[in-house]
């Protein structure tokens, strides 16, 4: 008998997992409730049903507001955080299309509608200052600066300490309320830069610098501020990476130290970092197109020059003749490069054809710079600041012919130019420039039918017949403007206070000084000073100009200008002193000490960029030369003037060269010198000492010319005298 196959035992249930344990404990009750209705009558259990539908229908109604409202809330937040986003880049279009989702996710919210409206005005509601801090970026940035003042004022009526809105109401009194004190007091409220609550950035500090230097303020301390946080920037990675505009941000920012000569040797060191970041934001720049930055670059140029002619001055073993001379061919090419990228892109920008002509004009080529002036002219038509810039070089490099030439152009570019005053004035220019004077007042007349009352027409008029001494005719021009419209414009006060002086009226001085100096007009009362210094030199002149502008500082120490006319004033005594040496006239004339020291005070105290520029240096050396005999030190001086010698005026070469005498070096003072003397306005001192130069450097010949033809030169000053009476007697010992 066959066995029964056998199967095998069924496996064991597995216990029911953790998770349908907690299910079916959830689901218990709603089971035992079903099972208690279902043995209810069935009237209960129809009434229960609809109930329970109710309930389920309302609870649905119920999750979906509810859900929709959340849903437009995170669309509101979202809306508004991308409001304040496009705010935060000033970007107006993505601030509309961000409040257009916010009303969209609540209709019933008024906000976005009058946030809408505000930005359309361009005009934000007093109690948005954090608009008004967006408008007023966006107005600064299309160059309506009336509207950007007027954003600021509500920014500052709650953020006191916003560095931009200040600078903002500062420069609009200054540029368009033409109320320097107004502009004054409020760079006087800007708070500390380095206060977080200041927001200050590059653009902010460059901002703040060129309203101090505009109304003369002392800027030595934000510009401490700039050397200490701003310039270590450039060395970072952060710099390398910027935008090229940030680039040159801190190019520009690096430079403005340099108005102090004790922080040189610091930014000396960091001249590598800014060179590079210069060189790459023309790269980029040009890749680009960004044809703005290029120009800033480019305008940029000369002042680097100068802050590498500065570290040459302070340390010339860190960069000897050769590695300066490399260095500045460097900055010089990436110029050019930058301006032949903007003429390139845009043919029509004046500024690249005047950049050119600067440069050429440093390379010694100045028919160089009057081609690029007049490739611009033919491109940009007759734009005043191309003739502007042409006729002084024409004026200074030119031939007679080629002087000739420009002054008939501009004589029937006038003609054509529908009565333009402008260009009538600038005929009168060029016609005094080729020895037309009377073509130049003609000029000018024709300007006065034109506008009767313009101020460069009567002031031109009044010019030329002061340069010709007939200051009656000159007092005439400027009284057809009217004394209130003289005395408004600086220029004319001091072509006003140089007419008194010439029709013998230096009794009226103080009556018609305390007229310019009405209402603490500073600008004006410092013109009227200055007027009086273009006079002849005369002590007594210089020693009143120099009281009464100690007088303007005593009530005004920041007064533009009057530290500076104050310390010409007693220049021009220190030179006045200057008497032939009582023990030797063959030796240098010998200078009061005392005034010569009254002198090197007044310049040191001036504020450390006034002390930087061409014409102070050139003061320096000469008290240090002349007054107290340190050559060496002179020669240390006039480095930066040596440096830049190809843009150098008459005067400044005058005093270069006769240091580089004073130090051995003849020949280079030599080649200065002629330079000098061929220039317009060359003076009796420039000319003797290109006769001593010519003797020290073996020309007897040429040495004679010179002294005979300084002895021609009339009016000349006792100084001169002196120095030409002892150069004299030396050649006549070493004459055989």
């Amino acid at each position: 008998m066959t066995p029964a196959p056998q199967t095998a035992p069924a496996p064991p249930e597995a216990p029911p997992s953790r998770f349908a344990r907690a299910r079916a404990a959830a689901a218990a009750p709603f089971a035992a409730l079903v099972r208690e209705v279902a043995k209810q009558p069935l009237w209960f259990r129809a009434g229960f049903v609809v109930v329970l539908a109710v309930g389920v229908v309302a609870g649905a109604v119920y999750a979906n507001v509810h859900l929709k409202k959340r849903d437009a809330v995170h669309a509101a937040a979202s809306a508004w955080g991308a409001y304040t986003a496009a705010a935060q880049r000033s970007d107006l279009d993505g601030m509309r299309a961000a409040l257009a989702a916010a009303a969209a996710a609540n209709p019933a919210d008024p906000t976005p509608a009058r946030y809408r409206d505000m930005i359309d005005r361009g005009s934000a509601d007093a109690d948005a200052p954090e608009l008004a801090v967006v408008l007023m970026a966006h107005h600064r940035a299309a160059d309506r600066l009336p509207e950007a003042a007027r954003e600021a004022e509500k920014v500052l009526a709650k953020y006191p300490k916003n560095w931009l809105a200040r600078c903002y109401v500062a420069h609009h009194a200054l540029q368009h309320l033409r109320d320097p004190a107004a502009a004054e007091r409020e760079l006087a409220l800007l708070p500390d830069p380095e206060d977080p609550a200041a927001g200050v950035r590059l653009n902010g500090v460059l901002y703040a610098l060129r309203l101090f230097d505009a109304t003369g303020r002392d800027a030595t301390g934000l510009r401490a501020v700039t050397l200490r946080k701003l310039v270590p920037l450039t060395r970072t990675a952060a710099a390398a990476a910027a935008p090229a505009a940030a680039k040159v941000q801190l190019v520009t920012c690096y430079l403005e130290p340099f108005a102090d000569p004790a922080a040189v040797p610091e930014l000396a060191g960091y001249w590598a970092a800014v060179d590079r970041l210069a060189e790459d934001a023309v790269s980029e720049a040009t890749a680009t197109g960004d044809t703005r930055t290029l120009a800033r670059v480019a305008e940029l140029g000369p002042r680097l020059r100068a802050a590498l002619a500065l570290i040459r001055a302070a340390d010339p073993d860190r960069l000897p003749p050769d590695r300066f001379s490399s260095l500045a061919a460097t900055v010089d090419d990436r110029t050019r490069r930058a301006w032949l990228a903007v003429r390139e892109r845009e043919p029509q920008r004046p500024g690249p054809y005047r950049g050119l002509a600067v440069l050429a004009l440093q390379a010694g080529d100045p028919a160089a710079a009057v081609q690029y002036l007049v490739d611009g002219l033919a491109a940009c038509g007759d734009r005043p600041e191309l003739l502007e810039q042409l006729v002084p070089i024409v004026a200074r490099y030119g031939t007679d012919a080629s002087i000739r030439v420009l002054a008939d152009r501009m004589w029937k570019s006038a003609e054509t130019g529908k009565a333009s005053p402008v260009k009538w004035c600038l005929a009168a220019e060029t016609a005094l420039a080729a020895g037309r004077p009377d073509a130049a007042l003609v000029a000018c007349r024709k300007a006065r039918a034109a506008d009767p009352h313009h101020p460069w027409a009567c002031g031109t008029e009044a010019r030329i017949h002061a340069r010709t001494g007939n200051f009656f005719d000159a007092r005439e021009a400027l009284a057809a403007l009217g004394e209130p419209a003289v005395f408004a414009n600086p220029a004319l006060v001091r072509l006003h206070a140089r007419v008194i002086v010439g029709t013998g009226l230096w009794l009226l001085r103080d009556d018609e000084f305390q007229k310019a100096a009405a209402g603490k007009n500073r600008a004006a009362a410092v013109a009227f000073l200055r007027g009086v210094l273009d006079a002849p030199p005369d002590a007594d002149r210089s020693a009143w100009v120099a009281a009464t502008a100690e007088l303007v500082l005593s009530a005004d120490p920041d007064a533009a200008g009057a530290a500076a006319v104050r310390a010409d004033a007693l220049f021009r005594l220190a030179e006045l002193s200057a008497a032939p040496n009582p023990e030797d006239r063959s030796k240098p004339p010998v200078w009061n000490p005392a005034r010569v020291a009254a002198a090197l005070r007044a310049i040191n105290q001036l504020p450390a960029e006034q002390r930087a520029t061409p014409d102070a240096i050139a003061a320096v050396a000469t008290l240090q030369l002349k007054g107290e005999g340190n050559a060496a030190a002179a020669l240390r001086t006039t480095a930066p003037l040596l440096a830049a010698e190809a843009t150098a005026t008459p005067a400044q070469l005058e005093v270069v060269g006769t240091v580089l005498l004073a130090n051995g070096r003849t020949a280079e003072a030599v080649r200065l010198l002629e330079r000098a003397a061929r220039g317009p306005g060359a003076t009796a001192g420039c000319v003797v000492a290109l006769a001593t130069a010519y003797e020290r450097n073996h020309q007897p010949i040429e040495a004679r010319a010179a002294l005979k033809r300084a002895e021609a030169m009339p009016n000349r000053s006792g100084r001169e005298q002196a120095e030409l009476i002892a150069t004299k007697l030396t050649l006549l010992k070493e004459t055989p």
